[in-house]
């Protein structure tokens, strides 16, 4: 199966701050939802997303967050890959991996 990484996902307290740092770098921020900062990173991704966020996808109360940190790293696999998906997710999970299904 191809691999590459199109999508590098934060959880961070404070949208500008790490946003800011980022421009400096000379990273262009591109325009996405609301609430999400996202630079392009030529063939890649970068999304900071706020850390409460991190609470409603898992479903679990903010609160219960603490100090926990989280990095995403997400494969758009194109349909052509599709077939070679499951495969690669059982794998995953055996090594200890969690997998996490989005919409």
């Amino acid at each position: 199966m191809e691999q590459w990484v199109s999508l590098i996902t934060l959880f961070v307290s404070d949208l500008e701050k790490p946003a800011a740092f980022h421009s400096v770098l000379g990273w262009q921020r591109e325009l996405g939802e609301e609430g999400v900062v996202a630079f392009n990173l030529i063939g890649q991704t970068l999304g900071l997303y706020p850390r409460a966020d991190l609470a409603v996808g898992f479903g679990i109360p903010t609160a219960a967050i603490g100090r926990f940190s989280c990095i995403f790293l997400s494969d758009n696999t194109p349909p052509p890959q599709k077939s070679k998906v499951a495969p690669l997710l059982e794998r995953v999970a055996t090594a200890g991996g969690q997998i996490i299904k989005s919409a």
